[in-house]
């Protein structure tokens, strides 16, 4: 069992800082700290990222099928172990990258390099009453919410894996689940998909979006049309569940660092257009986003950083 003391003081400056609390987050720390580094990983809300909102991950090695929160766990456990500072719920306000000072709202400080791996944030549908709903029947998190529509009637929206296998999570809990999709084929894994065919609960509306969320206090029903007939339908539910794609974090980085299509661009070294600033996992330009990918990134990107930091010693 890993032992840890509870408390830790944050340092004014560090030789690796990285930002963001995810598996490319957890790597590079995991890595810069073993390669002699001292290591500040700092993350807006808890140690583990988009992972922490996976009920099952079972593409894992060494696990036949471990929780999103069960892995988060075990991540953190392993950076204080390892003597990883951990700065946990306080959002990155600013960062001057080619200074390396990171400024948090209550904490001001420099490293020798840093470790950008903010990932990703779930898109929105861009639909009339999905503002005014979310958090009241509108959700982009199923391990948080579908304990809620215990033996209600949701909607998914989505057709790739997140919308795939976190709908046979919600499935379980639903009396009926409606699969909205906008188009008659799926990009998710054919494992996940027959999964989800088997269920006796669940209904596929294909070639179809939803134009608009209604209801009173809560979500009542949506609006959606057919994209080959284009008739507008309406569709009583308690609940919708978003997973259409994800969008990077990089608004703390814009104008400092190069971007294609917003995601941040990096050599063969993860390193960005600025010397000693690196890059890992979903926010990276061309990564492949799965968790595996993630930690081999933040790896490679942790050592490289810690190795760089070595010149100001």
């Amino acid at each position: 069992m890993f032992k840890f003391q509870a408390k830790q003081e944050i340092k004014d400056r560090y030789d690796v800082v990285i930002i963001g609390g995810g598996p490319a987050g957890v790597a590079a720390a995991i890595y810069a700290k073993r390669s002699g580094a001292n290591t500040l990983i700092i993350d807006a809300n808890k140690i583990g990222g988009n992972i922490l909102n996976t009920w099952l991950v079972e593409n894992y090695p060494g696990f036949k099928s471990i929780s999103g929160q069960e892995l988060g766990q075990k991540f953190k456990d392993q950076l204080l172990y390892l003597g990883v500072d951990i700065l946990e719920h306080s959002p990155v306000r600013s960062v001057d990258l080619k200074a390396k000072k990171i400024e948090t709202y209550d904490k001001t400080i420099f490293s020798s390099s840093i470790v950008l791996a903010m990932g990703i944030k779930s898109k929105k549908l861009g639909v009339p009453g999905e503002d005014r709903f979310f958090g009241k029947g509108v959700s982009t998190c199923a391990i948080c919410d579908a304990p809620f529509y215990k033996n209600k009637i949701v909607a998914v929206v989505g057709g790739g894996d997140s919308a795939i296998k976190e709908g046979i999570f919600i499935s379980d809990f639903s009396k009926k689940m409606y699969l909205i999709h906008r188009r008659d084929t799926f990009r998710a894994e054919q494992a996940n998909i027959d999964r989800l065919k088997t269920k006796d609960n669940v209904e596929f509306i294909l070639n179809s979006v939803v134009e608009e969320i209604y209801g009173d206090d809560q979500v009542q029903g949506v609006k959606i049309r057919n994209l080959i007939t284009n008739q507008v339908t309406d569709l009583k539910i308690d609940g919708l569940f978003v997973f259409i794609g994800y969008s990077p974090n990089v608004e703390i980085v814009k104008g400092q660092v190069e971007l294609k299509d917003d995601y941040i661009v990096t050599d063969q070294n993860y390193q960005t257009n600025i010397e000693g600033v690196f890059a890992a996992g979903d926010i990276r330009y061309g990564s492949f986003k799965q968790l595996i990918n993630a930690l081999s990134e933040g790896a490679i990107a942790g050592y490289n950083a810690a190795h760089y930091s070595q010149k100001f010693k």
